[in-house]
């Protein structure tokens, strides 16, 4: 139980911690627009979809159906 908490607990600060700093360089160059989340939230679930292919393919999630 404890494992799979610590992992979205560290995965949640990973993307806050993105998202800050890409919102604070964003709105130097976008005044007013969420830019720079919108960004993260992309570049973060191309990522998790990629890292998922990969496992997948790998057979390291043979138990986990997705759909």
């Amino acid at each position: 139980m404890t494992a799979p908490l610590l992992q979205v607990a560290l995965g949640g600060a990973i993307g806050a911690s993105a998202r800050y700093g890409v919102n604070v360089i964003a709105l130097r160059v976008f005044p007013g627009l969420p830019i720079g989340t919108l960004f993260v939230n992309i570049a973060g679930s191309f990522v998790m979809g990629l890292l998922a292919a990969i496992l997948v393919d790998r057979g390291l999630m043979a138990r986990h159906r997705f759909f």
